[in-house]
């Protein structure tokens, strides 16, 4: 009725940020009665509400993240009995996975920026060497004098055995995995082999994969929060 549309012109001229479903409590009807009111009768839209640039200039907590990690890679194919399956029709056409006893290994100093790649390698095993003379000016120069956030591994409150917190950076939650599921696909018969081909991997890198990993880093310390500092990953 015309008095139905009146009233529900009137509660929405009010407070425009009122819900359909709140709408449809105080008029004592449905969502979708409360929809067809405000889309077909009044001509109206539910639209996002923007950001003004001042308001997003006061938000204390930079989304501009660098984290660092190490890993070792081995020569020998990476494989799991459990999940490692091969479809044939016999058994004996199942490749065999062989493991030697004791493989070589290489290890690995890993720094990503939640804006990709930007041409810079890190190569040298001195960490202290490649803090000071290779990170931090590579830091700097994708930074630009924004403000960031630096996650350096092995934190004292990151290895503590009281909290017993589980990893939360990048590098450990996704960008190790995904680099030794395509290097370690097969065996190396050289540690330069297997050099050459993490250097491979983590150049080839798509800046979107890069930011997408590092924008589930405060997801995963809200999950921290909720289960009381314990594991969230069973």
């Amino acid at each position: 009725t015309d008095e139905f549309v009146a009233g529900v012109k009137r509660k929405v001229n009010e407070d425009g940020n009122k819900s359909y479903a709140k709408l449809a409590a105080e008029m004592g009807c449905s969502k979708q009665t409360i929809a067809n009111t405000i889309n077909k009768d009044l001509g109206y839209r539910s639209r996002g509400r923007p950001c003004s640039t001042s308001s997003s200039t006061r938000r204390p907590v930079s989304s501009f993240k660098f984290s660092s990690d190490e890993n070792f890679f081995s020569q020998d194919q990476n494989s799991n009995r459990q999940n490692d399956r091969w479809i044939c029709q016999n058994v004996d056409e199942v490749l065999v996975v062989k493991h030697t006893k004791f493989p070589s290994s290489v290890m690995v100093l890993g720094v990503i920026s939640s804006e990709g790649d930007k041409g810079l390698k890190v190569n040298t095993a001195i960490y202290i060497d490649v803090m000071k003379n290779v990170v931090k000016p590579w830091i700097d120069l994708v930074a630009n004098g924004r403000p960031y956030v630096f996650q350096q591994d092995s934190a004292p409150a990151h290895k503590s055995r009281e909290t017993s917190s589980p990893d939360c950076n990048p590098l450990d939650y996704f960008f190790w995995g995904m680099v030794e599921n395509k290097t370690n696909k097969h065996a190396h018969n050289t540690l330069d082999s297997l050099r050459a081909a993490i250097v491979e991997e983590f150049a080839n890198m798509k800046k979107d994969v890069v930011a997408k990993a590092c924008d589930h880093f405060r997801h995963r310390l809200e999950m921290v929060v909720a289960a009381d500092g314990g594991y969230i990953e069973k």
